[in-house]
């Protein structure tokens, strides 16, 4: 792709440094010159067909506006400019899930690590649930790790709302955690982010993707490994974890089988779910301090591993009694979580 840094787009957004280059999309950072706003700028190599199933199109739906989510990345808007189209979201510095894994040469994380970013994952996911959307784009490249240890998902500018079908827009690069659903061009739900989350949590803890058997890394720019990922997606099961890592604990494989399901109904109904039945237990052998009973606002910080700060997200808090929100806020109050971070120490793990 063109490198456009140290261009103008719409005689407000400038470009600054290029990122990481791809194929398809060339990420850069950016400022906005009219609110003042540190930005991170995707640039798309072919432009961005108008999609009504896509929330950035929906220009009378303001829900991607009024989100405030310590875990989300803040969307701005998706824009084109002489024929390039971008997406303009809030800057974090830090790598990506994706780069971090590429420089851990396929090792697997330690496991209190990856259940710090299956948590994270399953609080903004939820979140977004609990607004009728679905993310349907999730991948490593979406997740950012801030410089203070911050887990934020971004990419929220091409969610659906559930229930609608599949399309191609904002879809690049290889189908590393699209589910079957997506594959086919079906409706979405809730449960194909919980596959997507299924597929990442397994490499976080194995060093390999669940259907190639290598890191995701190694497959990006091979033809062969690329076409088989789909057929696989469709057809396979993926082998036990154990195989790749014996160290985890046992049961853990079968709760990630359960979020891989070729069914959407036969998968965890939420992404918190899949943490559930071993996240607790093997958190407590790492050496962490007490669980409440609240998904996702639990007080949870593994020792070395997550510090703490006030966060937002008791949207989600049900009652024990009809299972509904109690509330929706978009400021701290009393018995909020913790935000969850991931220390420099176990980055570098």
């Amino acid at each position: 792709m063109e490198n456009i840094a140290g261009s103008l787009l719409l005689n407000r957004f400038r470009v600054d440094e290029l990122l990481y280059s791809g194929a398809t999309v060339a990420r850069y950072s950016g400022y906005d010159l009219k609110r003042g706003l540190p930005l991170l700028i995707k640039a798309y190599a072919t432009p961005i067909q108008a999609d009504d199933t896509v929330l950035c199109f929906q220009q009378k739906n303001l829900t991607l506006q009024t989100i405030d989510h310590p875990n989300v990345i803040p969307f701005y808007g998706l824009y084109e400019d002489q024929g390039r189209s971008f997406m303009v979201e809030k800057f974090f510095e830090g790598p990506s899930l994706a780069q971090l894994l590429y420089q851990g040469e396929g090792k697997p994380r330690p496991l209190p690590e990856a259940l710090i970013y299956l948590k994270a994952l399953a609080t903004a996911l939820e979140y977004m649930h609990g607004f009728g959307l679905v993310h349907a784009t999730l991948d490593f490249a979406n997740i950012q790790v801030g410089r203070d240890g911050s887990i934020m998902l971004g990419n929220f500018g091409f969610a659906r709302l559930a229930d609608k079908p599949m399309t191609l827009t904002g879809v690049f690069g290889p189908p590393f955690c699209q589910a079957p659903e997506q594959l086919r061009g079906e409706r979405v739900y809730p449960t194909t982010d919980v596959y997507a989350q299924g597929v990442l949590f397994y490499e976080l803890a194995t060093g390999v993707h669940p259907f190639l058997g290598v890191p995701s890394a190694h497959a990006e720019h091979n033809p062969a490994l690329v076409s088989r990922l789909r057929e696989a997606h469709l057809t396979q099961a993926p082998p036990d974890m154990d195989q790749f890592n014996p160290a985890l604990p046992g049961g853990l494989s079968k709760t990630i089988q359960t979020a891989l399901a070729k069914d959407p109904k036969q998968r965890y109904h939420a992404p918190s779910s899949a943490r559930r039945p071993h996240c607790v237990s093997s958190m407590k052998r790492a050496g962490c301090r007490s669980w409440t009973r609240h998904w996702p606002c639990s007080r949870t910080r593994p020792r070395r591993v997550i510090s703490r700060s006030r966060c937002s997200c008791t949207a989600l808090r049900r009652s024990s009694r009809t299972g509904r929100p109690m509330r929706h806020a978009t400021s701290p109050a009393p018995g909020s979580c913790s935000r969850l971070r991931v220390t420099s120490s176990a980055r570098r793990a």
